[in-house]
């Protein structure tokens, strides 16, 4: 998937301007913009394979606002992942979260976060931009700034699981 505008897009369940289940492949250049959904407001991982390079994810709503979905792994404004996912050169900015997860979260997850731009997203509750749930990744070489949660960890909350973090930028948090 390539080149593409998902935008103004609602979904009552997961991934409001995509969701990828079960699926393998590559998601490049596109923007998810102003799209809401219970998770993963700019778009959703379950399952399969998938790697996202080079996105732009902006301004994304997750609505769930407690563990009514998938318990504690339950928001995430821009970016869901509930499977193995490549998250690389993107740019997460400006979502929400009306529970975990205003920039991206992980739930049961393994995968790569490189080299992307994770910026000014907002958590009601944990993990302002990031939040990990019982999730095996590495992150390295991001910029994790300006994000906040109404509760714990304005940059980075994990809970259960193995993070290896190197060589990122955590500032203003």
């Amino acid at each position: 998937i390539q080149g593409n505008v998902f935008a103004g897009n609602i979904a009552t369940g997961w991934g409001g301007g995509a969701g990828f289940n079960d699926s393998e492949g590559e998601i490049r250049g596109n923007l998810f913009q102003d799209n809401s959904a219970l998770e993963g407001g700019g778009f959703a991982i379950s399952s399969g394979r998938v790697e996202a390079i080079e996105n732009e994810v902006r301004g994304n709503v997750a609505t769930t606002t407690d563990e009514e979905y998938r318990g504690a792994g339950s928001g995430g404004g821009g970016v869901w992942i509930d499977g193995k996912a490549v998250l690389r050169a993107n740019l997460i900015t400006n979502n929400t979260s009306a529970y975990n997860g205003g920039g991206v979260i992980s739930f049961q997850g393994t995968g790569d976060l490189e080299g992307n731009t994770i910026s000014d997203n907002l958590s009601q509750e944990d993990g302002g931009g990031l939040y990990f749930n019982y999730a095996s990744s590495r992150i390295e070489g991001n910029t994790i700034s300006g994000n906040e949660a109404w509760d714990d960890a304005g940059g980075l909350r994990s809970y259960v699981g193995r993070l290896d973090i190197v060589d990122n930028l955590f500032e203003g948090n």
